[in-house]
């Protein structure tokens, strides 16, 4: 696989930089750019002041979306165990990166843990599974939406009747109605990033 983004202009800069945060918060290492994003960002801001910068929350939401797909690149080392390890080969301005996959990264990305306290947030319901009772709820805190399972103690009809009543609401572009107060239990990725809500209580 080749890949090779003008790393000089504004444009490749972000790429390769966001690209490197996904692999940093996925994986637990950075990808082996001459500098990392943060550099590259803050010289981005002075340089081009019309650059229009992804932030962290869209970076993060990358992370949340291609969690998933990297931790199934690792199936066959340890689900049917055909491989024992797989390598990604990039090369950038002829520079070549190699980023392995084996049990390691998998324990990593797979990894979670959930917090031992309920939070609290506040936000809208923008999808909800009535068999699952799980769903999504924007957070504008983090400005992006996060995916949330309700526990099973609220799994009650009133709390499921301000779920529905909420996401009715989002689908109706409904923005002044007030938004759901919730308490839940975090569940964390390894290098802290929060990865989904275990929602405990919920009011309006």
């Amino acid at each position: 696989m080749r890949w090779e983004p003008r790393l000089k202009t504004p444009l490749g800069n972000v790429i390769a930089s966001a690209y490197d945060y996904v692999v940093l918060e996925n994986l637990g290492f950075h990808v082996d750019y001459d500098s990392t994003l943060g550099k590259q960002i803050e010289s981005l801001r002075v340089s081009e002041k019309s650059l229009k910068l992804p932030d962290q929350n869209r970076l993060d939401s990358v992370v949340e979306k291609t969690s998933k797909a990297i931790e199934a690149i690792h199936r066959p080392i340890v689900s049917s165990r055909s491989a024992e390890s797989a390598e990604l080969k990039l090369s950038y301005s002829g520079k070549p990166t190699t980023i392995k996959f084996d049990k390691e990264t998998y324990d990593y990305v797979s990894y979670s843990s959930i917090s031992d306290i309920s939070h609290k947030h506040e936000g809208r319901i923008s999808s909800y599974n009535i068999n699952t009772y799980k769903g999504r709820i924007f957070l504008a805190e983090y400005n992006r939406s996060l995916p949330f399972e309700l526990a099973e103690t609220a799994r009650v009809d009133r709390v499921i009747s301000l779920v529905t009543r909420s996401l009715y609401r989002s689908a109706n572009r409904n923005t002044g109605d007030p938004q759901l107060r919730i308490k839940a239990l975090e569940v964390l990725s390894r290098s802290g990033q929060l990865k989904k809500l275990l929602i405990v209580e919920l009011t309006e």
